[in-house]
């Protein structure tokens, strides 16, 4: 009688796409961690709307269409360069998604909103060392 041979499971010939800064950064920190983002002076309602229409519509800019419905469906009134605004918005987020997919990307805001805690650092190390320790 022979005994089964595990066979893998044929490889598709691409390795998979690099982690994004991000996700390395969720990995080491965990799934919930969001980076600090830089004070913001003014704005707030543009980067309110923003995110309510959505910053893209299935990995396309939004369109004028798009944000004259949001328009429409919320009761806002939006003057022409606050439209234009959120569609720019929405082309710069494209683009720095795809940029940021490069770990070799520098990031978009200063290196120290990413720096790690201190504290949570030493606490993560504590731990693997103890779980080290006790196998």
């Amino acid at each position: 009688m022979s005994t089964p041979v595990e066979v893998e499971p044929p490889k598709s010939g691409k390795p998979p796409p690099p982690k994004s800064r991000l996700e390395k950064l969720r990995g080491e920190r965990g799934q919930g961690f969001e980076p600090r983002l830089p004070a913001l002076h003014a704005g707030e309602d543009l980067l309110e709307w923003f995110w309510d229409v959505g910053p893209a519509n299935a990995g396309a800019a939004l369109t004028h269409t798009e944000i004259r419905n949001w328009q429409e469906n919320t009761g806002f009134e939006l003057q022409s360069w606050q439209a234009r605004l959120l569609r720019r918005l929405s082309q710069e987020y494209l683009a720095e998604t795809s940029r940021a997919a490069d770990p070799m990307c520098p990031a978009p805001c200063p290196l120290e909103d990413f720096a790690p805690d201190r504290a949570s650092v030493a606490e993560t190390l504590r731990q693997r060392l103890r779980g080290m320790a006790e196998s």
